[in-house]
């Protein structure tokens, strides 16, 4: 067996592994042992720093966070580095990160859920950007259309996350205006960079995924106004 084929059939297996870990994701977590070592090192920081049961259950919670973004993150390396797709994969995540935080959007209930819309999300916009070859009028069009949409749209943040105020959220909106201009600018001047021609697609997806993320809570908003 050659080592393409080999690799195929390894990506095959780990795509099968992923969906059949679907029906069970509390397995999944345990497989990797997050729920373990999260249970771990929260109860031996409350014995030794003598915590409340709150401030251990806020620690666990933001313990959570970081291991689970911390394991996506690799399975992700690892899944795109399998399809030799990882220059792609940084010029996609590089973009995303800077906006994400400030824009918010859609927020799984389940790690596995997560993981495998982060996948999904790269694998449509890598995959995007190498099928159609898209000249400059039609990369501007995209650009401005997903800009103008993203700025409409952000920020979303989770409902997990703190209250923000109204100030706290305008601050959000200027950083994410100004992170859009700066791209928009670099695709002026570079217009047949390799990064940017990526951030364009990522941020349709982005701002499509927005957009899901809006018209989902307002119908969370109509269905308790019609209770």
């Amino acid at each position: 067996m050659s080592f393409t084929h080999f690799r195929m059939s390894f990506i095959h297996f780990c795509l099968f592994y992923l969906f059949f870990m679907l029906f069970c994701n509390k397995c999944l977590r345990e497989f990797i042992l997050l729920d373990s070592i999260i249970s771990k090192i929260s109860s031996n920081y409350k014995i030794k720093n003598n915590l409340s049961e709150l401030d251990e259950a806020k620690l666990k919670y933001s313990l959570s966070i970081i291991l689970y973004d911390l394991t996506k993150i690799v399975i992700l390396i690892i899944t795109f580095l399998l399809i030799n797709k990882f220059s792609n994969f940084i010029y996609a995540f590089i973009p995303l990160m800077l906006l994400r935080p400030f824009t918010g959007g859609i927020h799984f209930k389940t790690y596995l859920g997560c993981l495998l819309f982060s996948i999904l999300f790269f694998l449509g916009a890598i995959y995007s950007n190498s099928t159609f070859s898209l000249d400059y009028t039609h990369l501007t069009i995209i650009l401005l259309f997903s800009s103008v949409l993203t700025i409409a749209l952000a920020p979303l943040p989770s409902k997990n996350r703190p209250v923000y105020s109204n100030k706290e959220l305008f601050k959000f909106k200027i950083i994410t205006g100004l992170i859009l201009l700066l791209h928009i600018l670099f695709f002026i001047f570079y217009p047949n960079n390799s990064y940017i021609i990526q951030y364009i697609w990522v941020l349709l997806f982005h701002s499509i995924q927005l957009s899901f993320t809006k018209g989902g809570l307002l119908y969370e908003k109509f269905y308790q106004r019609k209770k």
